[in-house]
């Protein structure tokens, strides 16, 4: 039994059998196992959050317009799903016939 099945878990079987031929499965029994090294050695990685985490989307509010082009789009959106008022509905029709009841 190789070692990296029970670092990397149960999908350890399924990843191998899953393999389109010999090659590929080891190939993918290698990086498992390289995986599962890493476990042993740094122990598991976790998501962690950063308070910093927003400062990522700060090139697009350098973008001219970014934020008026984004109110617009929203906009457009919000209008799309308000229903529209009863003498504008075709016929006169009720919120039951257009769905909206």
């Amino acid at each position: 039994m190789s070692e990296g099945r029970a670092q990397v878990g149960p999908l350890y079987d399924e990843l191998l059998a899953a393999a389109p031929d010999a090659f590929e499965r080891e190939r993918r029994r290698i990086v498992l196992d390289d995986i599962a090294a890493r476990i042993r050695e740094d122990g598991p990685r976790t998501a962690r959050p950063s308070p910093d985490r927003g400062h990522q989307f700060k090139p697009f509010a350098a973008l001219k317009g970014y934020h008026e082009l984004a109110y617009q789009q929203e906009a457009k959106v919000a209008q799309a799903v308000e229903p529209r008022p009863r003498a504008l509905r075709a016929g006169g029709a009720s919120d039951a016939e257009c769905g909206l009841a």
